[in-house]
């Protein structure tokens, strides 16, 4: 999936150390998240990802380093826009 090779390269070129990248297709959010290696052992790719869907009521799941999951709120995608990035630093800090 393109989406992934993209978020891959971000966090191996180390140009971030969180990505949250969003894919809408129809009537669908997808979500992924990645949280640099060293980082992931305090900051869970998985809860940042659930965050993040609570937004779009939707699921998903992974590991601490990558997350991926959905939602079919699509009408909700400014929601979510609007509360990721405070929602991501609440889990950071």
């Amino acid at each position: 999936d393109t989406v992934k090779a993209v978020g891959d390269m971000i966090i191996q070129k180390r140009e971030a150390e969180i990505v949250c990248l969003l894919h809408v297709q129809e009537q669908n959010i997808r979500a992924f998240v990645w949280v640099e290696s060293a980082l992931s052992r305090t900051v869970n790719a998985g809860k940042v990802l659930s965050t993040l869907l609570t937004f779009v009521e939707g699921q998903g799941g992974g590991s601490p380093h990558f997350a991926q999951g959905g939602g079919r709120k699509v009408e909700n995608l400014a929601l979510l826009w609007d509360g990721a990035e405070k929602a991501v630093a609440s889990l950071v800090s």
